[in-house]
């Protein structure tokens, strides 16, 4: 019974607090806002914005769990990971490694922490290509997260940039279209 007069005391402090370092006011909501949806209800229908391509609508809400203080950190590093992923896909490569490196420095105990990691890494290689700043992103991965799901990528990744590509196979286009021509004819 004392938690929203807790609460309301966190938040006037807060506020305070932004107003008198920064200048600014915090808001629960912002203006015009509907009404707030929980967080795990939040996260899985921006999830299912974000598969449908309302990309618009998908940040609003990821960002709406990203910042709900009362939220589980595992939604909000969730949710802060996301918006990474959807940022990269618009091709705003530093909003992406902005949200990653957010992910990192907030939450860096969290299960999204080593796949932002990766994501930063795979992000200066794949789209941005700065390889020396890749290869110092994915030994960050191997250093901090060696045994993780995405270690072995990691390696792997730093011996193909090192080794100028030599590590990816070549496709002969004509070679893969005739072959599946081929496949195709045989089992009809």
């Amino acid at each position: 019974h004392l938690r929203p007069t807790l609460e309301e005391r966190g938040l006037v402090r807060t506020d305070s607090v932004f107003k008198a370092r920064y200048n600014v006011h915090r808001s629960s909501v912002g203006p015009h806002a509907g009404p707030k949806l929980p967080a795990k209800v939040a996260l899985d229908s921006a999830r299912a914005k974000h598969d449908r391509r309302s990309l618009d609508e998908a940040e609003t809400l990821y960002k709406q769990v990203e910042g709900d203080v009362s939220a589980p950190d595992s939604l909000r590093a969730q949710a802060l990971f996301q918006l990474g992923q959807l940022f990269g896909e618009q091709q705003n490569y530093p909003k992406s490694l902005e949200s990653y490196r957010s992910v990192l420095l907030r939450f860096p105990k969290s299960s999204e922490a080593y796949k932002a990691q990766f994501m930063i890494a795979f992000t200066y290689s794949e789209y941005l290509k700065v390889d020396k700043i890749a290869v110092a992103e994915y030994r960050k991965v191997l250093a901090n997260y060696p045994k993780c799901d995405l270690a072995n990528d990691a390696d792997w990744m730093i011996r193909n940039i090192l080794s100028g590509g030599a590590l990816m196979p070549k496709f002969d286009d004509s070679a893969f279209v005739a072959d599946s021509v081929a496949r195709a004819d045989s089992l009809k």
